[in-house]
């Protein structure tokens, strides 16, 4: 259930904040390939401070 969210999450965080440049768009890119290797190798849940920090970065 958490990793559907998660994945839920990441295609609406890419829907409401679609980035108009090139470097921005990598820059996402790389963003969301850092939460989901933290999630895959680390397990990381959505409750923990990093987790959060990062998605954050993501958002903002």
């Amino acid at each position: 259930a958490i990793r559907t969210h998660f994945y839920s999450y990441l295609l609406s965080a890419w829907e409401n904040n679609t980035p108009n440049s090139e470097q921005q768009k990598l820059l996402f890119a790389l963003k969301l390939a850092l939460i989901e290797t933290l999630d895959s190798y680390l397990n990381f849940s959505q409750c923990s401070p990093l987790y959060r920090k990062i998605r954050g970065g993501v958002e903002s």
